[in-house]
């Protein structure tokens, strides 16, 4: 079958006017994000302090920038490990602003708790707001047939952590009559190391 020239002229520009148009495009999008980038990036995490990529929004009182993922500041992912209060729930713990009183350990102080060992009956945490506990657990096995293991009410912040590397239960009876808000939001992040 023998081709009309003219037909090959006609295609010769839409083929590569086809071509062309595949290799340009509108792409906004920079290869290197810029330094305060709200937008998640591909960067390994940094060993210092940092919040963690993701999408942020912004405090309008303090400016702080606020995980839109978690609702965690920067503050509230990192604290100073020497502030701990070791707690090894095997031994009935105690320490300024933490007691037992019918069988839950009652923290009503902020600060960063760190748990051990096991407990049975409940960890209870009563703080006012802007106050925030961090319980850190660290292989620790929490049990509570009559309700839940770890309950938090005031209007305080309560953030869990696990050690990473380590392995903890927290478990809670088959049946039991929950009271307080019905649909409080429960996140979780991933294992501090």
């Amino acid at each position: 079958m023998k081709k009309s020239p003219l037909n090959v002229a006609a295609s010769l520009p839409l083929i590569v006017g086809l071509g062309l148009a595949g290799c340009s495009g509108s792409n906004n999008e920079s290869s290197a994000a810029p330094k305060d980038s709200l937008g998640p990036t591909n960067a390994a995490p940094a060993q210092q302090a940092k919040a963690p990529s993701g999408k942020y929004s912004s405090n309008t009182k303090t400016g702080e920038k606020i995980n839109a993922e978690t609702h965690h500041t920067h503050g509230s992912l990192t604290w100073d490990t020497g502030s701990e209060i070791r707690l090894d729930l095997a031994n009935e713990p105690s320490a300024d602003g933490v007691s037992v009183e019918d069988g839950a350990l009652v923290i009503t102080k902020a600060g960063n708790y760190h748990l051990s060992g096991d407990y049975t009956g409940q960890v209870r945490i009563n703080t006012a707001e802007p106050e925030t506990v961090r319980l850190i657990l660290d292989n620790v096995s929490i049990t509570n047939s009559t309700g839940p293991a770890i309950t938090a009410s005031g209007g305080g912040t309560t953030i869990v952590y696990t050690m990473a590397g380590t392995t903890n239960t927290v478990s809670d009876g088959e049946q039991y009559t929950v009271t307080g808000k019905k649909n409080q939001t429960q996140r979780s992040t991933p294992p501090r190391t």
